[in-house]
């Protein structure tokens, strides 16, 4: 009799191990596959992303059209600042051009580093994310997954909710939520065609003429210590990071006229930027304020994406950039030394 209801409890105990092994399983290769969802549906939309402050709601639109295998089109359609901008992906570069602005040529999001860049945030995520079992919904008539990402071991981490598309994983809605549980960003496709092929030469005419394919540093992302072989400056990286970010390596760049390194930190879902410069006399910020703590003097610089932060010290000018509170980037900033 015994060993009989023992039996039983480890079935059930094995039963229950083994279904939420598989849920979990289910909602990671859910996202994983919404990661790169776009580069594989034929699509066109009208994409709304609002972006919540104390004082005031920023509400973006743009029309978004993938086409398989790899292409994007992104236009503004109303926003402050962004509104006009077009963004061209073809796979193999990635133009972005703003009315009154020169057209300006990066890596494609669907390269072979780009992609390897975003495995590491996903992995990086992983580790301080836990993923809710997926739960069936419907949005836009179109059924849907929704999935929840919480933070594992940092209670003063944001936390997102997904809708994924059940056919395409394609996300058609996210919110993210401060560590307080307050709205603070959010996307959702107001309208939305699947399978909807479109003769990509059109979408070129609004362009100016494209740039010629310029040489530029290796986009590829390096640890800091193969970087630093490769200046004549020394780096000086932050003492101090937030909970559950890390460092993904650098890249170098070239501004004003120098060589210049661009490092990044993530924690999965957001992205510390930090720039540094053999010293510029005068970066041009428009809209900023002067702040200061301790010995540093910094300008400030507020918009509903992120703030940015810039200051020069020992021979070198830092630029700090995040979607953190102003108390969080300025502890980063003061813990380089």
């Amino acid at each position: 009799m015994f060993y009989r209801f023992f039996i039983i409890i480890f079935l059930l105990f094995n039963l229950f191990f083994f279904t939420q092994f598989v849920s979990a399983q289910e909602s990671e290769d859910l996202v994983r596959y919404s990661f790169s969802a776009r580069f594989k549906v034929d699509f066109e939309g009208i994409k709304e992303v609002k972006i919540y402050t104390p004082n005031k709601t920023y509400t973006y639109k743009m029309k978004v059209i993938y086409q398989k295998p790899g292409f994007t089109y992104l236009e503004y359609l109303d926003g402050p600042v962004l509104k006009g901008k077009i963004v061209i992906d073809d796979g193999k570069k990635r133009l972005e051009y703003l009315p009154g602005s020169k057209v300006r040529l990066f890596p494609s999001l669907n390269s072979p580093l780009i992609r390897k860049r975003r495995e590491g945030i996903f992995d990086i995520m992983l580790k301080n994310f836990d993923l809710s079992s997926p739960s069936e919904s419907k949005f836009l008539a179109r059924p849907v997954y929704k999935v929840s990402l919480f933070p594992k071991n940092f209670p003063d981490s944001p936390f997102l909710k997904l809708w994924i598309d059940k056919v395409t994983y394609l996300p058609l809605r996210q919110e993210k939520y401060n560590p307080q549980g307050k709205l603070c960003s959010s996307f959702e496709f107001i309208e939305a065609q699947f399978n909807k092929r479109i003769p990509l030469e059109k979408l070129y005419t609004s362009l100016p003429e494209s740039p010629p394919e310029e040489k530029t540093f290796d986009f590829a992302l390096q640890p800091v210590e193969k970087i630093q072989s490769k200046i004549d400056f020394p780096l000086a990286l932050p003492e101090y990071l937030p909970s559950g970010y890390t460092i993904q390596g650098g890249i170098l760049l070239k501004r004003w006229g120098r060589r210049a390194v661009k490092i990044l930190y993530t924690n999965g879902l957001e992205v510390i930027v930090l720039f540094e410069i053999p010293r510029v006399e005068q970066i041009m910020m428009r809209h900023h304020r002067p702040i200061e703590s301790g010995d540093l003097k910094m300008k400030v610089r507020e918009n509903p994406f992120a703030k940015t932060l810039v200051w020069t010290k020992n021979g070198r000018t830092f630029i700090l950039m995040g979607d953190l509170s102003l108390e969080e980037l300025v502890k980063v900033a003061s813990s380089i030394k």
